[in-house]
């Protein structure tokens, strides 16, 4: 060699995928929630799988949603800004998100589950709540 102009170079795209393009992770994650769906059916074992953490493009996000499609039960929550949960087409796997008070979205997970682990009412929430209801049957103003 007689100088850098006689090096090989070898361009590459550094893994970047474009945001429409299909991964095959999709794929991959429908694998993975039929696994820990029968541990759900087998052993009762729970799971969650956070999507934002994965890599996933825009069209494997919707490709996705579309095998998961859309169950009987969806419920919205609004706290701290509103989640949005719903039963897929599949009992036992719900799509989970969560958008901030500016309307991004902070979190979306899928969770194989029987019920979502942000349903059930606190022990603290349920205390407030008969404190409350036994105010107001006795005549008392709950904001007083």
């Amino acid at each position: 060699m007689s100088g850098l102009a006689d090096i090989g170079v070898k361009i590459e795209s550094g893994g970047f995928v474009a945001d429409d393009a299909l991964t095959g992770m999709a794929d991959a994650v429908l694998r993975e929630i039929l696994q820990h769906l029968s541990a759900l059916r087998d052993h009762g074992q729970t799971h969650v799988i956070d999507l934002a953490s994965l890599p996933l493009t825009t069209a494997d996000r919707r490709q996705l949603r579309e095998a998961l499609g859309e169950g009987e039960v969806r419920i919205t929550i609004e706290a701290s800004g509103p989640t949005d949960i719903h039963e897929t087409a599949y009992a036992g796997v719900w799509w989970v998100e969560y958008q901030n008070l500016l309307g991004a979205t902070a979190i979306e997970q899928v969770e194989i589950t029987r019920v979502p682990a942000m349903l059930p009412s606190h022990d603290d929430d349920i205390a407030g709540a008969v404190s409350r209801l036994a105010d107001a049957m006795e005549g008392k103003n709950p904001a007083d």
